[in-house]
């Protein structure tokens, strides 16, 4: 590859890509620069302009500074600057002993030259000279006045990265399979700021130490152990073609099949016609947290989504890395944007080969406030997966049930509770899945395939369940397919299972290991324990085939409790601090 088309490909590929986290960046420095230009235009006083100079020159330094420690980082840990990283500087001495001289003197070379240079710049192209007065008292308030209605929501407009439904995040830069070119899209002082925020926010430490970390790893394997392996082998093929369905914030409570109410009779009767999966429960209460919950076998705790946190995922355990040596092309499509809990940069970082988002599809196509919505988007989905080379673990992340509900279909009143619009887009998003398997059934790919329906998390209903209540999380869950045995078409599985127990699942029917998944277990095994863990927005729950308990972490008693038996609570809350505690640690070890 020559230089130009090097350039081309990769440089200016970063650069594109992370213009709009620039510009966000910029946005969070500018208010006081912005707040001091005002007073001066108000008063007049020098003295302000000295400070405001200050602040510009303070800003520079410390983004020079981070530019490139963050590069030179890079080279040595393959990541960016973090808090862990500048934690390294408490003993200073330690830093520089350890890196090279030439590191360390093109460092500081290198940052000197770029904050004089660009302070030179602004001092003699941008900054306000102390000469440049309005005399005028009426027209000094009048430039005050402007500045201030147009920079406010300007900068408003800047920080939050324009006028799409969801704020920008690190994924608005990812563009690419490599992470390296992902990583160099993402600005650095963004990055930084992001993660020591974070970092202090979600704690150095595990707050969740209800014992020493030998009794809680010892715990979890005793919680996660089968007395022996009788998997059930439910597929006639080694290597099927894999379609994850994963249903926006779909409850369980809408298939009869599930317990639920006939709300959603196609996939009602694709359950009938498969392997259902009728206790399964959504590891926690967002997509971000329930998609590493899916492909990952990996949970979340209250507050807490690994995705968010871009260098932490880089080393998840995937199905997509599983399944890469077999040579399956591994896929993710969604109608929306998946900047959204940074949910991107955890599919790039889990190796997808290809990521598809709402920029993929033509601007002609028609969507709703959020994307395109899934009957629009069935037609396209089976576009995309007919250019995948067999065998493919694909994905189809549907949207439809998200608020604001805005289908293209009129609402009925169907129900007397607040969730009459959610259920509608249930009704909506089946009619949608009908016709994605209708077309499916026409593709020569289809016989040889596995569909894995799941949620990503579950969602307020007709039933009027607390999100504290481990009803409130219980989801649709079922694999269908030719694939399937004919005998083996129908069964339901009803043990307590979870969304981390899907991949582990999937891989064993593949007979690969599953060891990695340290947090999933295998739902076709018989003498898999039968249990599921949950967290929801300041509390996590655990469940057995006995009772569950759900705990508000800030308090020390049991918000629910359906244990009849004061030995049988004693023994769920330990199972579940245990799996809380591993959960963090494990967090916090990435």
């Amino acid at each position: 590859m020559n230089l130009d088309s090097f350039f081309v490909t990769y440089f200016s590929g970063s650069l594109f890509s992370g213009w709009l986290l620039d510009i966000a960046t910029v946005g969070y420095l500018l208010p006081i620069p912005g707040l001091l230009i005002t007073l001066y235009a108000i008063f007049q006083k020098r003295l302000l302009l000295s400070i405001c100079n200050f602040f510009v020159g303070f800003f520079i330094l410390v983004y020079c500074l981070t530019c490139f420690g963050e590069l030179f980082l890079y080279n040595e840990w393959t990541t960016k600057l973090t808090m862990q990283a500048l934690l390294h500087f408490q003993h200073p001495g330690e830093v520089f002993s350890t890196s090279p001289l030439k590191v360390t003197v093109l460092f500081f070379l290198l940052s000197g030259i770029f904050t004089a240079t660009y302070y030179f710049c602004y001092k003699k192209f941008v900054a306000i000279k102390p000469g440049q007065q309005l005399q005028n008292n009426t027209s000094r308030k009048i430039f005050a006045a402007v500045l201030v209605i147009v920079f406010v929501p300007l900068n408003f407009l800047m920080i939050r990265g324009g006028w799409s439904a969801i704020p920008i995040s690190d994924s608005d830069a990812y563009y690419s399979s490599n992470s390296a070119l992902n990583d160099a899209a993402v600005n650095p002082l963004w990055s930084l700021a992001k993660n020591i925020v974070e970092y202090t926010s979600h704690q150095e430490e595990n707050p969740y130490v209800f014992m020493d970390n030998e009794t809680s790893m010892a715990g979890l394997k005793k919680i996660m152990h089968a007395e022996k392996d009788t998997t059930e082998y439910i597929l006639t093929t080694a290597k099927p073609n894999i379609v994850f369905l994963i249903l926006e914030g779909f409850t369980s409570y809408a298939l009869p099949n599930f317990g639920g109410d006939n709300f959603a009779p196609f996939l009602d009767s694709l359950s009938r016609n498969g392997v259902a999966f009728t206790k399964c429960y959504a590891a926690a209460y967002a997509s971000d947290q329930g998609m590493p919950a899916i492909l990952s076998a990996y949970p979340s705790t209250p507050k807490i989504s690994i995705t968010n946190q871009s260098s932490k995922t880089k080393d998840l355990p995937c199905i997509s890395r599983d399944l890469k040596p077999l040579g399956y092309e591994s896929g993710f499509i969604f109608g929306g944007q998946l900047n959204y809990g940074n949910i991107k940069s955890y599919l790039y970082n889990a190796g997808f080969d290809v990521v598809i988002e709402r920029s993929g599809f033509p601007e002609s196509v028609p969507d709703g406030h959020l994307g395109i919505q899934d009957m629009e988007m069935a037609p396209l989905v089976l576009e995309k997966i007919d250019k995948a080379k067999q065998p493919f673990s694909y994905a189809w992340f549907t949207i439809s049930t998200h608020s604001p509900y805005d289908i293209s279909v009129p609402m009925k009143k169907i129900t007397d509770g607040r969730e009459n619009e959610y259920m509608n887009t249930i009704i909506y998003s089946d009619q949608a899945l009908r016709i994605f398997f209708e077309g499916a059934k026409k593709k020569p790919w289809y016989s040889n395939t596995l569909f894995v329906v799941i949620s990503d998390h579950s969602h307020f209903c007709q039933r009027n369940f607390p999100i504290e209540d481990k009803e409130y999380h219980r989801i649709v869950s079922f694999f269908y397919g030719d694939v399937i045995k004919p005998e083996y078409r129908g069964k339901k599985v009803e043990s307590i299972t979870s969304q981390l127990d899907v991949t582990p699942t999937v891989l064993a029917q593949l007979r690969l290991p599953v060891d990695k998944y340290v947090f999933g277990k295998n739902m076709l095994n018989p003498y898999s324990p039968s249990f599921a863990y949950y967290d929801y927005h300041g509390g996590s729950g655990y469940i057995t085939d006995s009772c569950f308990i759900s705990r508000k972490m800030k308090e020390k008693h049991l918000f629910l409790n359906s244990c009849t038996d004061s030995a049988l609570t004693k023994d769920l809350r330990w199972k579940h601090e245990v799996f809380l505690q591993e959960t963090f640690r494990d967090y916090l070890s990435r």
